[in-house]
């Protein structure tokens, strides 16, 4: 995320958002694997035994495997992925825990709506969120 300047963030902070990176990286190409993989296996009921040579069905298979794969990598870029990470920078305490959801509640507020939601399930009540509580519990 290049809205982030590093200058505000402590060496945690940093090593976190390395930390967060890599496991979407992960996750991400793992999926595309996957997609792929489901998108050819679709063709073989879809389109039948393809009488020719080999090269031959895979160069009419590729391309419909691969519209199935980027229709299943959109369907997936909407889904919500739990990460321990990203809750841990998230609901830290003040100064930095507020600079990174006040940048994230500027530049994505629809993203940001979701994860002050989750959040507030999980207990937390934090300035930055629409669902504050200014009262004290004693």
């Amino acid at each position: 995320m290049k809205l982030i300047k590093d200058d505000y963030l402590t060496e945690w902070e940093v090593l976190k958002m390395k930390e967060l990176y890599f496991w979407q990286l992960q996750e991400m190409s793992g999926q595309f694997v996957a997609h792929v993989l489901f998108g050819w296996a679709l063709t073989y009921p879809l389109m039948g035994p393809i009488v020719k040579s080999a090269l031959h069905g895979w160069m009419l298979r590729f391309p419909v495997a691969m519209t199935f794969a980027t229709f299943l990598g959109v369907q997936a870029s909407n889904w919500q992925r739990p990460s321990k990470t990203f809750h841990e920078i998230m609901s830290q305490p003040a100064p930095h825990g507020s600079y990174l959801r006040r940048s994230i509640k500027e530049h994505f507020p629809v993203w940001w709506n979701d994860v002050s939601g989750q959040l507030h399930t999980n207990g937390y009540s934090l300035p930055e969120m629409p669902q504050y509580d200014k009262s004290t519990e004693i």
